[in-house]
């Protein structure tokens, strides 16, 4: 009998130590559930809490991303000091002088940012235009005039029935429609088409200042 209460004895205590054991381990793991837990809690906070971007950061960004060049075309021709954009020379300089004038004059009113590219060898002047107009980043960054750029492409050299007039026009400016356009574009055409490149370049910077002017006003100074 004192050898079996002795037996007992130490079967209690070790499984008294076990249970101890168990359930110091238990709490162990649940101290540690807890903590993981709540770093996961923290760590999905912060996650969900984003930093805000600066403007800087924002208009360094371009406006569309496509601003490639379209296959098979010619590259784009970065922007002077001149409006007119005239890499082989084509336009006179007292041409380029009197329509950069005037295209200046709706910069300076904040109304629109105009450039006019004579290029050859464009053969898809609707993406060549458009992708021109966002690689040049025409058009003011930010504000009531955001995106008021235009760009009107001359091809001299154009396939015929293709045109030799194009243009494409910022979202900046909703009240210029294409039938605005229509007029401006036949007249430029028929100089274009006679190889009148001065005339058609003068024809749309006139003729642009006049309609944007009246559907605008003044602009701001």
């Amino acid at each position: 009998m004192i050898l079996n209460t002795g037996r007992q004895s130490c079967l209690t205590q070790s499984n008294t130590g076990k249970r101890n054991s168990s359930r110091l381990l238990f709490r162990l793991f649940h101290a540690l559930a807890v903590v993981a837990l709540i770093s996961i809690v923290i760590s999905g906070c912060r996650v969900e809490k984003k930093a805000p971007q600066s403007k800087g950061s924002l208009l360094d960004r371009p406006y569309d991303e496509n601003i490639e060049v379209p296959s098979g075309d010619p590259d784009f021709p970065p922007l002077g000091k001149h409006w007119i954009v005239d890499p082989d020379g084509l336009v006179g300089a007292s041409a380029v002088r009197m329509a950069d004038e005037t295209l200046d004059d709706l910069k300076s009113g904040r109304i629109a940012e105009v450039t006019i590219v004579v290029q050859k060898g464009v053969k898809h002047p609707v993406e060549w235009s458009t992708h021109y107009g966002r690689w040049l980043r025409l058009g003011e960054a930010e504000g009531p005039h955001q995106n008021n750029g235009i760009v009107f492409l001359i091809i001299p050299d154009a396939q015929s029935g293709q045109g030799k007039v194009w243009y494409s026009i910022g979202r900046g400016l909703p009240k210029l429609t294409s039938s605005d356009m229509g007029p401006l574009l036949e007249e430029a055409a028929s100089y274009a088409n006679a190889d009148d490149l001065d005339g058609a370049v003068i024809s749309i910077a006139r003729n642009i200042h006049d309609i944007l002017r009246k559907i605008y006003g003044r602009g701001e100074k």
